[in-house]
């Protein structure tokens, strides 16, 4: 009980920080690539997409019907390999707030965010 008065105590710090952090969140930009960089996507921390770099070698592929799926595998390859990174960024960004705060975190980290 002691732990939860003292956490609603700090309520207005706690929400102070968790403001901050969602902000370095969207600050956060990775990248995913597949094809050997043939596609480059640029995601943020937020989980959107920022940039769609793709080669002109691929984007010929998408223009012929008898390679289309081969390229439009590669676009969905690197967009999920950057929303990977992202939400991979996004959790360790949290898990140290959360420690910087003093917050408990079980060891699996902090569900549902890696």
């Amino acid at each position: 009980m002691a732990g939860m008065a003292g956490l609603l105590k700090d309520l207005p710090r706690l929400q102070a920080r968790a403001a901050e952090v969602r902000e370095e969140i969207g600050r956060i930009e990775v990248e995913g690539r597949a094809g050997g960089g043939a596609v480059t996507v640029r995601a943020t921390g937020a989980m959107e997409i920022v940039s769609i770099e793709i080669s002109e070698a691929i984007r010929h592929a998408m223009s012929d019907p008898s390679q289309r799926a081969f390229a439009d595998q590669l676009l969905q390859d690197a967009v999920n390999d950057a929303l990977r990174s992202a939400r991979g960024a996004a959790a360790a960004k949290m898990e140290a707030a959360a420690r910087e705060l003093g917050l408990p975190i079980g060891p699996g980290g902090l569900p549902g965010l890696s």
